[in-house]
Formats: C-alpha cells, sequence, structure tokens
C-alpha cells in the first residue's frame, strides 16, 4: 500500500503534471497542517515512550535475573539485602526489600518486648504479607506507568487521522 501510494507521488499524474508530497504539504490549509503537525507529534511521542518501556523492561528483566542468583546462592538475607539496594531497577528486589524491613521491624519489637509475650505470630506474618503486597502495587504501577498514554493515542490517533482526511 506505501508503494503504491509512493509511486502515485512520483509519477506524473493524467493532466502532465507531477505530484509531490512536499508541494501537497505546502499548499494545505491550516487546518490540515495542525493535523499533520499533531499525527507526527504522537508518532515522535509514542515511539519515545515504547523505546523507554522497553529499555526499562530489559534493565528489569536483568536486575531480577541478577537479585535471583544472589538470593539462591547467599545463605544469610543480610547480604541478599544488601545486594537487593543496589539493584534499584528489579520488581522483585524491591519486593524482597520491604519484605526483608518489615521483617526487621518485627523481629526488633519481638526482642524488645523480651518475656511480656513478644506478639502474635500471625498477626506479624500478616504485617510482612501487607508489606509485600504494597510494594507489588508499587512496582506494578512503576512499571505501568505511561501505558494509559499508549492507549490514549492508540485509540484517538485513527479518528485526528479521519478529521484531517475530511
Amino acid at each position: 500500500m506505501l508503494l503504491l501510494s509512493a509511486l502515485a507521488f512520483s509519477n506524473p499524474s493524467p493532466g502532465g503534471k507531477e505530484l509531490d508530497l512536499f508541494q501537497l504539504v505546502l499548499s494545505s490549509g491550516g487546518v490540515v497542517l495542525f493535523v499533520l503537525f499533531l499525527l507526527i507529534v504522537f508518532f515522535v511521542v509514542t515511539t519515545l515512550v515504547i523505546g523507554y518501556k522497553g529499555y526499562q523492561l530489559v534493565l528489569a528483566s536483568r536486575e531480577t535475573d541478577q537479585f535471583l542468583d544472589t538470593f539462591w546462592q547467599v545463605k544469610r538475607l543480610e547480604k541478599v539485602y544488601d545486594r537487593a539496594k543496589e539493584l534499584r531497577r528489579s520488581p522483585v528486589a524491591a519486593q524482597f526489600r520491604a519484605g526483608y524491613l518489615e521483617l526487621v521491624r518485627l523481629t526488633k519489637k519481638r526482642d524488645e518486648a523480651g518475656s511480656e509475650g513478644g506478639g502474635d505470630a500471625e498477626s506479624d506474618l500478616e504485617n510482612i504479607e501487607r508489606a509485600l503486597r504494597r510494594a507489588a502495587i508499587a512496582e506494578t504501577t512503576s512499571m505501568e506507568a505511561l501505558t494509559p498514554l499508549l492507549a490514549t493515542v492508540g485509540s484517538s490517533a485513527p479518528f485526528v487521522g479521519l478529521f484531517g482526511t475530511v
């Protein structure tokens, strides 16, 4: 289809005049230029967003693999936590950090309480699960950032193009 439209612009028309794409753009009115400019901006913005999201996903995947290697090889949670602090782009490492910090907080709380009854192990587990859920939601939100923009442009660009042809 693109080849046919390129041939139509490069071949002489039956009237003997050659159609030139740049002449068509330059001789068009303000509304057509605005629509063309808007579609070009949509293209540039969405291309940049897709590139950024791809880069973000590659880094997240790479750092998650590094974290999981460390997690399964190291026996001490403190060392795993230190490694997780270095891997800022990994959503799995962020979840581990949240769970580990909650576990440390609860352990300190239990140690301070000492022999006074210490606390309920079931509620401690619920607190850790809540911290992990919060971290998962935060990481999901971070990873999904800018995708509503892609959805909006993807659904509105055809209508803008249609408006430009009318």
